[in-house]
């Protein structure tokens, strides 16, 4: 699998690349934007998944204890998904 793949399942986040499986629980999520690879200055830790050749923008996924940096090609398509998706979990509260 090269691509990155994005999924929610339940009230979490499940993103897969090759052979790792990352469940991030919707609560945690408190920031999600496009942004360059190059310019993080946070003091969260920092995970890069996906494949970092070729472009500059990725999708920033900011929890209150990590920071996930998603590299692929559909990155529109993965922020509008993400933020749907906590729109309807806190229309549901």
């Amino acid at each position: 699998m090269l691509n990155v793949s994005v999924r929610t399942v339940a009230d979490n986040l499940v993103v897969q690349w090759q052979m790792a499986s990352i469940k991030i629980p919707m609560k945690d999520i408190i920031d999600v934007r496009q942004t360059e690879q190059n310019n993080y200055q946070g003091s969260k830790k920092l995970i890069r998944i996906g494949s970092y050749s070729g472009t500059e923008s990725c999708l920033q996924i900011t929890t209150y204890s990590l920071c996930y940096r998603l590299q692929c090609p559909h990155l529109d398509e993965i922020e509008g998904m993400v933020v749907t998706s906590m729109r309807e979990r806190v229309e549901r509260r």
